[in-house]
C-alpha cells in the first residue's frame, strides 16, 4: 500500500507548493468552466434538440489538480494527489506490467483512485472524460478525473476507481439473449448521446482531437519514419487525402517492391465520401472497454472506459474501428463475440440520420481495412 506519510502530510514538497495551491484554488473556484460563453450559467449551450455545442476551455498546464473533485472530499486530510514516483513504486509493489502500448493501470482502493500512465498517455484522454461528465453527466457514464501530471516521458491521469463491475467482454458469453438486448439498448442510447455533441460553431468541420490537437488513434502511432502528424485537418476531404496518401507512401527504409502492385489505383473518394458528417467518436468501442454491473439480474452500464483515441472523426470511423477490434485478439475471444460483431454492434452504431448504409457499410469497412493494413505495415517495418 502507498505510504500515507506524505499523502496526509500538510506540507508537500516546497518547490511544488505555490503551483499546486494556485492550481487547486483556481480549479476549485472555477468549477472547470468548459464554455467560452460567460453568459451561460449551466456551461452547456443547446443548439437545438439534436445537438450540444462542445465549446471547450481546458486547463493547458501539464500538471493539473482538481481541488473540487470527489477525491479530496472522500479522502479527508489529502491535500495533493500521489506523486508519479509513488505511483511507480506502487506499480512495482503490485508487479503490474505495461500493456502493448506501454500503459500501466494502478488501482489504489484505499484512496478510491485509479492511475493510468505511460509514454503514450495524453491529457487529451482526460479532457474527453471531463467534457462528457460536464455536458452529458446522466447520459454517458465515464470515470471522474481528479487531475493529470507529466513526469519525464510519462503522463499520469488520476481518476476514480470503479467499485464494482466487470468488462462486458468477460460477461458477454454468459448473458442471456434478453440481457444482451438490454445492455445493447442502453449502449445504443449512450452512443446517440455523445453523437449529439457538436463542434464549437456551426461551420466548424475539422477532423481533430477535442482540444484541437492531432488525432490520437492508434492506427496513426508515430514511427521513426513518420514525417507528418495526423491533423488537425480543416475538413473531411483533406483528412481523406492525407489518410490514403500517407498509407500508400513507402517508408524511407522500404523498397517499392514490397508495396502493393502498382495496378491498384485508389482514389481517396472512391468509397470515402467527402460529404460525410463529423461526429464525436470514441474510436475504441469494444466490449473490453464497457464496464457493466453484476449485482442485479438486469445488467447496466457503469462506465465507458479508455477515451484515449476519442475525437472528431468522419461518421463511419466508429463503425469501422469497432468492427476491426472484434477481429483482434485470441481465437476464443473472437468466437465468443461473433454475435456482438454481426448483430448487436451494427445496431448500436446505426442511426436513422447517418446510417451505416449511407457510409457504405461493410464495403466501406473492407476498403478502410486496406489502408489501415498499410499503416500497420509501415509501423512494423520501422
Amino acid at each position: 500500500m502507498l505510504s500515507t506519510q506524505f499523502l496526509q502530510s500538510k506540507n508537500p514538497p516546497q518547490h511544488h507548493q505555490s503551483q499546486l495551491d494556485l492550481q487547486t484554488l483556481f480549479l476549485s473556484l472555477s468549477g472547470l468552466n468548459l464554455t467560452n460563453d460567460s453568459s451561460t450559467s449551466q456551461n452547456v449551450i443547446n443548439i437545438n434538440d439534436t445537438g450540444i455545442l462542445a465549446a471547450c476551455l481546458f486547463p493547458s498546464a501539464q500538471n493539473v489538480v482538481f481541488g473540487h473533485s470527489s477525491f479530496f472530499r472522500q479522502n479527508q486530510g489529502q491535500i495533493d494527489l500521489p506523486t508519479p514516483e509513488q505511483i511507480r513504486q506502487e506499480a512495482a509493489r503490485l508487479s503490474l506490467s505495461q500493456n502493448q502500448a506501454g500503459v500501466t493501470h494502478v488501482p489504489i482502493p484505499s484512496l478510491k483512485l485509479l492511475v493510468k500512465y505511460g509514454p503514450t498517455v495524453t491529457s487529451t484522454e482526460a479532457k474527453n472524460q471531463l467534457l462528457l461528465r460536464r455536458l452529458l453527466p446522466k447520459d454517458v457514464p465515464v470515470l471522474e478525473v481528479f487531475g493529470w501530471r507529466k513526469d519525464a516521458d510519462d503522463t499520469f491521469i488520476y481518476m476514480s476507481l470503479p467499485e464494482s463491475g466487470i468488462p462486458l467482454s468477460d460477461a458477454w458469453p454468459l448473458l442471456s439473449e434478453d440481457q444482451k438486448t438490454e445492455i445493447t439498448t442502453q449502449l445504443r442510447q449512450v452512443v446517440r448521446s455523445w453523437r449529439r455533441l457538436r463542434q464549437n460553431n456551426s461551420t466548424r468541420t475539422r477532423v481533430e482531437s477535442i482540444d484541437q490537437t492531432p488525432l490520437h488513434d492508434t492506427i496513426f502511432t508515430p514511427t521513426p519514419s513518420t514525417t507528418t502528424k495526423p491533423g488537425p485537418f480543416p475538413d473531411v476531404p483533406t483528412f481523406h487525402t492525407w489518410f490514403v496518401q500517407t498509407a500508400m507512401s513507402p517508408p524511407p527504409s522500404t523498397s517499392h517492391t514490397h508495396l502493393p502492385s502498382s495496378s491498384f489505383h485508389f482514389q481517396p473518394n472512391a468509397f470515402f465520401q467527402d460529404k460525410t458528417p463529423i461526429l464525436f467518436t470514441h474510436a475504441s468501442l469494444h466490449p473490453s472497454n464497457i464496464l457493466i454491473s453484476t449485482t442485479t439480474p438486469n445488467p447496466s452500464i457503469l462506465a465507458i472506459l479508455d477515451w484515449s483515441q476519442a475525437g472528431w472523426y468522419p461518421a463511419y470511423w466508429e463503425f469501422c474501428k469497432a468492427r476491426r477490434a472484434c477481429n483482434v485478439g485470441s481465437g476464443s475471444n473472437i468466437a465468443a463475440l461473433r454475435d456482438w460483431e454481426g448483430t448487436y454492434m451494427p445496431w448500436i452504431l446505426d442511426d436513422e440520420k447517418v446510417g451505416i448504409k449511407k457510409w457504405g457499410g461493410t464495403v466501406l469497412c473492407h476498403y478502410w481495412d486496406y489502408f489501415v493494413g498499410l499503416f500497420e505495415r509501415r509501423a512494423a517495418s520501422s
